[in-house]
């Protein structure tokens, strides 16, 4: 591991941590002594995500990330928060060990677990990424969550 600071080869784990998704270490530099953290994910295979155009790309958990950054753009929640709600959806995907993945069943799957958080985010989400044929369809989408009918996402 190269220290960030002076780039030296010399450096150790001072503490690590468990966290649910990730490893957390403290880390410190034997060359100028300076002490830094690093956050490391574990890799799972890759999931392609097939576009409405028919090309693939491997999923990229940022670009879902700033999709719901985007429904929340009033900081009303924490960026931790949001973190939880891409590991929900990362682990509805690998709980079915997709290897491919349409972007309506990305959509459809982020509204189902945006709903269980915050109606209001949901709609704001199906807004902008859900294709809806007129608005009519779009009432009756708020309709259904406003009943209290979330299952026919």
């Amino acid at each position: 591991m190269l220290c960030p600071f002076c780039e030296g080869f010399d450096t150790g784990v001072k503490d690590s941590r468990c966290l649910k998704y990730s490893v957390k270490r403290r880390r410190w530099c034997g060359k100028c002594n300076k002490k830094f953290t690093t956050l490391e994910r574990v890799v799972s295979e890759c999931v392609y995500v097939i576009k409405s155009s028919g090309i693939k790309e491997p999923f990229n958990r940022s670009i879902l990330r700033d999709s719901v950054l985007n429904v929340f753009k009033d900081g009303s929640v924490s960026q931790p928060y949001i973190d939880r709600i891409i590991d929900s959806f990362v682990d509805f995907v690998s709980l079915f060990s997709w290897q491919e993945i349409s972007t309506q069943q990305i959509v459809s799957g982020m509204l189902k677990i945006l709903v269980s958080h915050d109606v209001l985010a949901s709609i704001r989400f199906a807004a902008l990424y859900k294709s809806f044929d007129n608005v009519s369809d779009f009432l009756s989408f708020v309709q259904s969550l406003a009943a209290g009918h979330a299952d026919n996402l």
